[in-house]
């Protein structure tokens, strides 16, 4: 393993799987695009691979 993923296992925690679309799905954007030191994340919903992490509305049943 690298050092990120020795490390996050030192400290108890997991990234949720990559986000996989459909048999076909063909994603025609990045889901993170990396400028300099910020990183731009397009908008998609909390996944782990297919199954969704959180669903609702901020200020609805979610909040900030």
């Amino acid at each position: 393993m690298g050092r990120v993923e020795d490390r996050l296992d030192e400290l108890g925690l997991s990234l949720p799987a990559v986000f996989a679309g459909p048999p076909g799905f063909d994603r025609k954007f990045e889901l993170v695009r990396s400028v300099g030191d910020m990183a731009y994340v397009s908008g998609h919903d909390p996944l782990d691979g297919t199954a969704a992490l959180m669903r609702g509305k901020v200020g609805g049943n979610l909040t900030l």
